[in-house]
């Protein structure tokens, strides 16, 4: 297992971070590449705790399309948004975690990841592609909740 972790802290309420990390409207202003996300059973708003969806994105410095089967597996509204995430090349668990400190928001990821054992050489540079590209991801997150 490959865990990759970043923390960020963001001049924004939690409520608002919270909302463009979960909102599919607002994935295409923050997250590079993001091309789609398809429900598979209609979320509860309240708790989309077991919500299935499809999403599609282009990643990687050859920006290749990529698309993974997800779940949600927790939702504390403002405070945490985790989901499962599979496809052919492996199988991961990501969670975002915000904490409120004097009006802003920490910002914790984390992902695990599961490669197929064929894969296993591979790891090392895709786990820095991936990082990269989260990270910037993550950055464009901050500037977008930064906005008045």
């Amino acid at each position: 297992m490959n865990v990759m972790r970043i923390t960020t802290e963001i001049n924004a309420p939690a409520e608002k971070v919270f909302r463009l990390l979960t909102q599919k409207e607002n994935f295409k202003d923050w997250w590079r590449g993001f091309i789609s996300l398809d429900y598979k059973n209609e979320p509860d708003q309240q708790n989309p705790v077991g919500t299935k969806f499809h999403v599609v994105y282009r990643a990687g410095f050859r920006r290749d399309k990529v698309s993974f089967d997800c779940e949600i597996t927790t939702y504390k509204k403002n405070e945490q948004y985790s989901f499962t995430a599979s496809n052919r090349f492996g199988n991961s668990d990501a969670s975002y975690r915000l904490t409120s400190v004097n009006g802003k928001t920490i910002l914790e990821f984390e992902a695990n990841y599961v490669p197929p054992k064929i894969l296993v050489p591979f790891v090392i540079m895709a786990k820095w592609d991936l990082k990269f590209h989260t990270k910037r991801n993550l950055n464009r997150l901050k500037l977008l909740a930064e906005k008045n």
